[in-house]
């Protein structure tokens, strides 16, 4: 039996994966929540609409509610509270839940993350009976403008709270972060706290009170986090080799007949050579189909990864990949067109980003992953998706 840990995008897709290389593999899913796969990124899109999320798996091929609370990779057994499971071949997916820090004050209820669907249809709970109509989100990353985005569509005000000098500090120089602040809090209503963070969270008759710690209070419905994620890897108790997640060769091997994929695989980096998390959808799938594979017996090795996002949000699209805050290199701006900038060090395009109108992401994406000299484009083809 091949068995799969998780509920996630990654998770279906290897199953899916497998039942296409052949439908007589016995494969069992091991979710830990109460439903079949869905696509969290679509989260935050859920909370304004309804939208298509589901994905089907074989009802004899998947139990749910049944977490995996330990492997034995010597053994090859798993073992849930529903009791233990042999397997042949193991692929973990079992993603990152949401990183939520603990404050001081009285909150429980009022305080959501952004990794279930539960957290969605808790906060709609909570948004039938506002009274205020403001909510205060804690991080100024992609999902929670995202979030801030759905609930101005719904009507509320929002504050968003960074601790960081500036909004989308992991993807966007200070420059294009200037530029997406102002266009969001001159036409919605939204205000930015940044270099700032909460000293204390109470609940009121009406919601809540977030002190904050340059003294100003802030009344709200509710609190979302949206600080980041971390990697599921507690239940591994040291059965396999562990960074922030879990580090896989170039064929998704962490160790013999385990496999790992998604937001919990720490796979090469082809900007900065090393093992890091790729926590995105096309990468989650793009490894869970070979993993799926080589766990079914052939050998697939897998080509580094670079991180990219598109964010479509406030009227305005921001794409980023790679070293996308010039951390590393020769940075060149033009701010025809939006904001755009690249990013080159012997050249070599290491990464990117624009405000405004993307255009052809996908061959800027390519440029970077394959690491291909830029040599025959002038700056203004990369700057303006001419590749």
């Amino acid at each position: 039996m091949i068995a799969i840990i998780g509920g996630s995008i990654a998770a279906f897709y290897a199953y899916k994966t497998i039942k296409e290389l052949d439908k007589t593999i016995d494969v069992k899913v091991f979710s830990k929540e109460d439903r079949q796969p869905y696509a969290k990124m679509v989260l935050p899109y859920l909370i304004s609409g309804n939208r298509d999320a589901f994905f089907e798996i074989e009802e004899d091929d998947i139990l749910m509610n049944c977490e995996v609370k330990a492997i034995d990779t010597k053994a090859k057994t798993i073992t849930t509270p529903m009791g233990l499971y042999s397997y042949e071949r193991l692929i973990i997916a079992a993603g990152a839940d949401a990183y939520i820090p603990q404050y001081e004050g009285d909150y429980d209820g009022f305080l959501f993350g952004v990794r279930y669907l539960k957290d969605i249809e808790a906060m709609r709970e909570k948004l039938r009976r506002a009274g205020l109509r403001h909510i205060v989100i804690l991080g100024a990353g992609l999902v929670s403008l995202e979030m801030a985005h759905a609930f101005v569509k719904l009507g509320f005000s929002v504050s968003v709270i960074a601790s960081s000098n500036r909004i989308l500090s992991q993807i966007l120089p200070k420059e294009a972060s200037v530029v997406v602040q102002r266009q969001i809090e001159s036409l919605y209503p939204v205000k930015f706290y940044t270099s700032n963070d909460v000293e204390v969270i109470y609940k009121t008759n009406d919601g809540v009170n977030i002190r904050l710690k340059n003294g100003e209070h802030l009344d709200a419905d509710f609190v979302v986090v949206g600080k980041g994620v971390k990697p599921n890897i507690e239940f591994l108790d040291g059965a396999i080799q562990t960074n922030s997640g879990i580090v896989v060769d170039d064929y998704l091997r962490a160790t013999d007949d385990v496999f790992a994929v998604g937001d919990i695989a720490e796979s090469t980096d082809a900007v900065w050579g090393d093992k890091r998390l790729h926590a995105i959808w096309p990468v989650a799938i793009a490894q869970a189909k070979v993993a799926a594979k080589n766990a079914a017996g052939l050998n697939i090795e897998t080509q580094p990864e670079v991180s990219r996002n598109i964010l479509p949000i406030f009227d305005m699209d921001i794409f980023s990949g790679g070293d996308s805050v010039a951390l590393d290199g020769d940075a060149v701006v033009s701010n025809d067109d939006g904001f755009r900038m690249v990013v080159v060090k012997d050249g070599i395009l290491r990464g990117f980003c624009m405000v405004g109108r993307p255009i052809n992401y996908g061959g800027l994406v390519r440029l970077v992953r394959d690491r291909t000299r830029i040599d025959r484009y002038d700056i203004s083809d990369l700057l303006f998706g001419n590749v």
